[in-house]
């Protein structure tokens, strides 16, 4: 009935335990290259670990993807993957989590900033995840990254009381590099599944 090893009592605890559901934004700042292979990414990761996804494309950033919709009734993590300004819907049964990919330049700050903003009241006490996409970013690019960090992270402690961690995307993986890729999506799912105290949905046959 059981495999060698596991612990019945925390196995039947897993069973009975009402599943976190959680939204998951990742929304794209302007003309990101990473959005569709990152959250798809995302959903593979999560989904090797036992975790049942759905996506919600109401940009139309994904196109055809291999991920359940998110009208499922099992589904316990739905990525909305979204342009900054567009019109989607936060689930109020789920969680909110959020992660921002933008550029990293003083000029989008503002924009990076209200979508932030727009989010927070229903969030998580939780940092947002904001990963830079630094491809074709000149000579200055570390420098300016920096900045960009410094600034935002100062206004979103001031007036929203919001920390934020920031990962980077470099150029290999902005054009395709799907080992770069699949790096920063388990680092970024792993982080989401500790936060949040995620665990795989216990099957009808888990007792058989």
């Amino acid at each position: 009935m059981f495999e060698p090893g596991f612990d019945q009592a925390e196995g039947l605890k897993r069973l009975f335990r009402p599943l976190t559901r959680v939204q998951w934004h990742v929304v794209a700042m302007g003309p990101v290259l990473v959005t569709a292979p990152l959250a798809m990414s995302l959903g593979r990761c999560l989904t090797e670990q036992g975790l049942d996804i759905g996506c919600d494309d109401p940009s139309g950033l994904l196109g055809p993807v291999p991920i359940a919709p998110a009208s499922q009734p099992t589904t316990q993590v739905v990525i909305t993957a979204s342009r900054a300004g567009s019109d989607w819907q936060m689930d109020s049964l789920r969680r909110q989590s959020m992660l921002v990919i933008a550029r990293p330049r003083p000029d989008e700050l503002p924009a990076l900033y209200a979508a932030i903003k727009r989010c927070d009241a229903r969030l998580e006490q939780e940092p947002v995840q904001v990963v830079w996409d630094c491809a074709r970013q000149g000579s200055d690019d570390e420098s300016l990254r920096q900045l960009c960090e410094q600034n935002l992270v100062r206004t979103c402690q001031r007036f929203l009381d919001r920390h934020l961690q920031f990962s980077t995307v470099d150029d290999g993986a902005a054009e395709g590099d799907p080992a770069g890729i699949a790096s920063l999506a388990r680092t970024l799912s792993g982080g989401l599944i500790n936060r949040l105290g995620l665990v795989a949905a216990v099957r009808p046959g888990f007792l058989n």
